[in-house]
């Protein structure tokens, strides 16, 4: 039970610590509703911004299972590439076989020039290799740059963590 609790707060923190949260955001629960509200965005750039986050979600499904994290280059610059490959080796060594993306909701997204943030809730599953299976909802902030007229995501801030709960890796059997 006590590798379990453990393994979840791993994958809950994995999958929603990134990256530390930016000061000055006001947290909403993770069970909060989406509010609707308007983006400075064009359509191109809500539907671009919107596809890079499901396919980068989908790639990190991808990378897990297969215990490699290189589908995830495409939609990602290559500081949040190098965090990505040190969650998913993380959630790997601590039993995890699968994550599943659930739902994703859309908030607010606007544009900068080339820099964008787009706000969701997601709920994943996760599933660990003794058939155990955990589920989450949390809101992410996703910061992205357009690189050579492509969107990627640099950052993934999830601001309803607490980012002072760091909960240890598991160093051997559960007595």
């Amino acid at each position: 039970m006590r590798l379990l609790l453990l393994i979840s707060g791993l994958v809950s923190f994995s999958l929603t610590a990134c990256i530390a949260p930016s000061g000055g955001v006001f947290p909403l629960s993770a069970s909060a509703t989406p509010p609707e509200s308007p983006s400075n965005a064009d359509q191109s750039d809500i539907t671009s911004i919107r596809d890079v986050i499901q396919r980068a979600n989908s790639e990190q499904e991808q990378a897990v299972a297969s215990r490699d994290s290189s589908p995830m280059r495409d939609t990602s610059t290559d500081r949040y590439y190098r965090d990505m490959v040190r969650i998913n080796q993380d959630l790997v060594d601590n039993g995890v076989t699968s994550i599943k993306l659930e739902q994703i909701e859309w908030g607010t997204i606007s544009v900068t020039g080339n820099f964008a943030q787009a706000t969701t809730w997601e709920s994943w599953a996760t599933t660990t290799s003794d058939g155990r299976t955990a589920r989450s909802r949390d809101r992410n902030l996703y910061r992205l740059t357009r690189e050579g007229g492509s969107w990627k995501i640099d950052a993934d801030d999830h601001p309803d963590s607490s980012p002072n709960v760091v909960p240890p890796l598991r160093t051997g059997p559960e007595v």
